[in-house]
């Protein structure tokens, strides 16, 4: 039964149609025959050619790969944040304008 089954999958993968990206897409009709290939004069170009970036050499180690992991400090960190502030806070009337009410609890 497994054997027909396995038949019946190779059989479908057989006759199926090409999928989309197998087919030629033309870029609004342009006829490759009719394409002039012409030399460009770069001398009176007004954009620098790109130059490569030179990085430090750096070797491979896991320390680069890896994160910092720190010991706990007895010293708390405190997060601020200065957006937003209370006077930007939304006050009690907001959720009104919305015609919004606190759910009733659920009674079992």
């Amino acid at each position: 039964m497994r054997r027909w089954k396995w038949a019946a999958v190779v059989l479908g993968l057989v006759l199926a149609a090409p999928a989309w990206a197998q087919r030629t897409v033309t870029f609004g009709g342009v006829d490759p025959l009719k394409i002039v290939n012409q030399p460009i004069d770069t001398s009176n170009s007004v954009v620098p050619i790109a130059q490569p970036q030179r990085l430090a050499n750096v070797g491979f180690s896991l320390r680069n790969i890896l994160p910092r992991v720190g010991l706990p400090s007895a010293k708390p960190v405190i997060g601020r944040s200065l957006f937003p502030t209370p006077q930007n806070m939304p006050g009690a009337n907001y959720l009104r304008a919305f015609h919004y009410q606190r759910p009733q609890p659920v009674k079992p």
